[in-house]
């Protein structure tokens, strides 16, 4: 009788070791997933224009001024230039308006340089500059750990699936080791 509750214990304890195990790994492994298969985006990469301003140019921005261009905190390097461009960029002024590329201002997705333009949503009187001279950029990257393969990406989204299974069968076998043993 006392070896069964012995083995009852070992069951219970092996059970909730397999458990705390899990616990720890698969949040872990479906994080570097994520980063593996997933675009980040960032959110309000922020320009002040205050400086900007060219002046005697009725708040015009000075186009010729390379500070004037907003460089995107999340610039493509290495493979990301031709791999995996900067996308979805989307710019507004601090009231919310949203900007218009090739009117508004220009983009490099290769560089990350945003270069705005001298039109009534970019000047001091009447677009950012009425409001408070701020930008905000919002649009997707790839992380450094990012797989451009789209085939890669569904074959790293069964890791987790894979590893979850192999935590059940652990879980399975020793309960059958134990009851076993009983």
């Amino acid at each position: 009788m006392v070896e069964n509750k012995t083995i009852a214990l070992g069951l219970v304890f092996t059970l909730s070791k397999g458990i705390i195990i899990a616990e720890v790994l698969l949040p872990t492994i479906a994080n570097k997933q994520g980063l593996m298969t997933i675009k980040m985006t960032y959110v309000n990469d922020t320009e002040v224009l205050t400086s900007c301003y060219a002046k005697g140019k009725a708040g015009q921005v000075n186009t010729s001024n390379p500070s004037c261009n907003l460089t995107l905190t999340e610039v493509p390097d290495s493979w990301k230039v031709n791999n995996c461009p900067l996308a979805s960029l989307t710019i507004k002024n601090s009231t919310g308006v949203a900007l218009t590329v090739n009117t508004d201002y220009t983009f490099s997705a290769s560089t990350g340089v945003v270069s705005y333009l001298n039109d009534s949503n970019v000047t001091a009187s009447t677009g950012i500059g009425a409001a408070s001279n701020t930008t905000y950029a919002t649009y997707s990257f790839c992380d450094d750990g990012y797989i451009i393969s789209g085939s890669a990406r569904s074959i790293t989204k069964l890791i987790l699936i894979f590893a979850g299974l192999a935590m059940l069968a652990f879980a399975i076998y020793f309960v059958m080791k134990k009851l076993r043993e009983m």
